[in-house]
């Protein structure tokens, strides 16, 4: 740490330092006195940046970004790079993220134009063992689609998406554990993955409506490393966490193998469900593995097909358990306010 000149007793918290092609970069916390420095970088974005940035032709002002630190590191962080000298040398990116529950936090960074490459996943990776270290286990980024740099960043980490109201938006998660973000701790039950190139799926909206939690896993990249924990021979929190599995992934090898890992695991007497063309492809794999549960019909059909794949593969002991509750008391009308 060094003493911060404009910030009177403050002390700028430095991360990382590195020497690149004779340039110098500090990765620090950022301070209220840097937010001219900040702006100066975002008055530096084109009119199309600006836009898949803030999601509008907003240009940000002085105001915002006094309002954008201040909110910031009071409730999360937001950390800056500093070419040169760190009281007065440009600031070529920010990352930051500001909490929305204890264990998740909203996500957002920019890169200045000229420096775009590298520092991207470099950035988002100190950024990520920043909000591990604060108890931050997701980070949640919405990101417009057609910003294909931020998806394909957000991607290679390992991400999963969240349904949006917004077709021209997507809401990314990323872990800070794993390579594979979690579910919430409190999201409702029951929980659907999905797991579909996509990053969408047709029933979302039905299954919200029905208080069915949903995540879509967009599955192994192709071409490239993939780090898909199933793959390696590792447990997936968001398939151990589910109550029910949908896969529309590509009939491919890479997924067929994404299937016999399925069922080396176990999945814990999920119900599974297949798209016709995995059924067709991998017939023997799918009757070994799968409830019958069509994923491909329109979104109530799909979520009660779901629900009933679901409470028919609970546990019986436990539904004679809570068959028990309910006549000691009266049946479930007499029980709304007993949980589960």
């Amino acid at each position: 740490m060094t003493e911060d000149p404009h910030d009177p007793g403050g002390e700028r918290v430095i991360l990382e330092e590195l020497e690149l092609s004779g340039r110098h970069l500090t990765v620090c916390e950022a301070r209220p006195s840097d937010a001219p420095r900040v702006l100066e970088m975002y008055q530096r974005l084109s009119h199309r940046d600006t836009h898949l940035r803030f999601h509008s032709g907003f240009r940000p002002n002085a105001a915002f970004v006094d309002n954008w630190l201040d909110r910031s590191t009071r409730k999360g962080a937001v950390l800056i790079v500093i070419e040169g000298d760190t009281e007065t040398g440009p600031v070529i990116a920010d990352a930051g993220y500001i909490p929305s529950d204890p264990q998740t936090a909203e996500l957002a960074m920019t890169i200045d134009p000229e420096r775009r490459g590298w520092l991207g996943p470099y950035l988002l990776d100190v950024m990520v063992e920043h909000a591990r270290a604060a108890g931050i286990t997701n980070l949640v980024a919405e990101v417009l689609t057609n910003n294909c740099a931020m998806m394909t960043l957000l991607r290679a980490r390992g991400c999963a998406f969240e349904p949006s109201s917004d077709l021209s938006v997507a809401r990314v998660l990323i872990g800070t554990e794993a390579h594979t973000p979690v579910w919430a701790e409190g999201a409702p039950r029951p929980r659907i993955l999905i797991e579909g190139s996509s990053g969408s799926w047709h029933g979302a909206r039905a299954a919200q409506q029905a208080g069915i939690a949903i995540m879509v896993c967009p599955g192994p990249e192709r071409g490239r490393a993939h780090r898909c924990p199933l793959l390696e021979g590792r447990q997936c929190p968001l398939v151990d966490d589910a109550d029910a599995v949908i896969i529309t992934l590509p009939p491919d090898d890479v997924t067929g193998r994404l299937l016999e890992a399925h069922e080396r695991q176990g999945l814990r007497s999920q119900p599974m469900a297949l798209s016709d063309a995995l059924r067709e492809r991998f017939g023997d794999i799918a009757d070994r593995v799968t409830f019958e549960l069509d994923p491909l019909v329109s979104g109530p059909e799909t979520v009660d097909a779901a629900q009933a794949a679901i409470a028919e593969a609970r546990d019986p002991d436990d539904q004679q358990g809570s068959q028990q509750a309910n006549d000691g008391c009266g049946g479930p009308d007499r029980c709304d306010d007993a949980g589960p």
